[in-house]
């Protein structure tokens, strides 16, 4: 069981550091509306209108997923 919960939202910053830390390399230039988190074979979609934004919940499960990292192991990267 995970010590931590996921949050209502979190800033975009600890969203992209989080998932440096875990491993991803941010590369702009998706399909125009999203630039993309990449590691290996790997990459989440990233919308650009959440760049200044903060990232609620159905936003970061759906990245847990796309990722292939627990949402434990992006929570630990988040608040450790």
């Amino acid at each position: 069981m995970s010590v931590h919960q996921m949050p209502k939202c979190l800033p975009v910053r600890l969203v992209l550091r989080a998932y440096k830390l875990m491993g991803f390399k941010w590369v702009g230039g998706g399909n125009g509306a999203h630039d993309r988190l990449v590691k290996g074979h790997r990459f989440i979609p990233f919308p650009q209108k959440h760049i200044k934004k903060d990232v609620g919940i159905p936003m970061l499960k759906k990245n847990s997923r796309q990722s292939g990292e627990s949402e434990e192991a992006f929570l630990s990267a988040v608040y450790d």
